[in-house]
């Protein structure tokens, strides 16, 4: 149960669920270093499930709105209705209002109200789900259990009842059924193409750092579809991506006779 590491029940703000540790505060309190632990006294990885929470935790902050940072002990009134712990459904219908933000050490994002109010959330999302399968892949466990799945049940329209879509849970099966390497693990493969991507979830614009000056790229969406096929002629690249939807992709280089491929997230 790789959850509920922080909440409104601490007096600082922090990731409810972080992959891995945020430098210098409180270590031991991520999902690696639960599964690590348990690794390292001897328990077969095959035996180990990881917790994935569809869910998050909210809370106030007393001063500056920020991650690791005093807060009131209060859960933010924006989310009352699942008591300051709102389901990722109900997260999405309050976005507009906190300015998104994604902590690119523990591979989790986290939101900070707007316009002085100093709501904060930490949440899971397609983007930090998606880091989390790629580890339980690389470390050969078990699978994952979610808290919980109806938090992934997007309906059509509001209080229809009428799922259209399980975004968290889609991210899970593909990426356990069709694995794709993580962030980390591009960078320890030295036979990779790609020397880094970034951002990841992107934006605007996605940046292609290459081992190689010359290259092929293409970029293709999760339903096989190509939607760019260019040329390139130098280490970095930067892909300007705004008109695109969000969704997951598929970025691939061909260069000096090797193909890779790294999935993407735009958000």
């Amino acid at each position: 149960m790789t959850y509920d590491f922080y909440g409104a029940f601490d007096n600082t703000t922090g990731h409810n669920a972080p992959l891995y540790p945020a430098i210098g505060v409180n270590n031991g309190y991520s999902c690696s270093e639960a599964i690590n632990n348990l690794l390292g006294y001897g328990v077969p990885s095959s035996k180990i499930t990881m917790g994935i929470a569809h869910y998050g935790r909210s809370t106030m902050c007393s001063n500056a709105v920020g991650i690791h940072v005093p807060s009131t002990g209060q859960v933010d009134a924006n989310f009352n209705v699942d008591e300051g712990s709102p389901q990722y459904y109900n997260i999405l219908t309050q976005l507009s209002n906190y300015d998104y933000n994604w902590d690119d050490v523990s591979k989790v994002p986290y939101l900070t109200g707007k316009n002085g109010y100093k709501g904060f959330l930490s949440y899971d999302n397609e983007a930090s789900v998606l880091e989390k399968a790629q580890f339980i892949n690389e470390k050969g466990l078990k699978g994952g259990i979610v808290w919980e799945i109806t938090g992934d049940y997007i309906e059509s329209t509001p209080g229809s009842g009428i799922i259209s879509s399980t975004p968290l849970t889609t991210v899970l099966n593909n990426e356990f059924c069709n694995p794709t390497p993580s962030s980390s693990s591009l960078k320890e493969n030295e036979n990779t193409v790609f020397e880094n991507v970034y951002p990841n979830p992107f934006t605007d614009y996605i940046i292609i750092q290459s081992k190689f000056a010359n290259y092929d790229y293409f970029l293709v969406d999760a339903t096989g579809k190509t939607i760019l096929k260019k040329s390139n002629n130098s280490f970095d690249l930067q892909i300007k991506t705004t008109e695109l939807a969000e969704g997951i992709y598929f970025l691939k280089i061909i260069a000096s006779g090797k193909t890779e491929i790294v999935k993407v997230i735009k958000n």
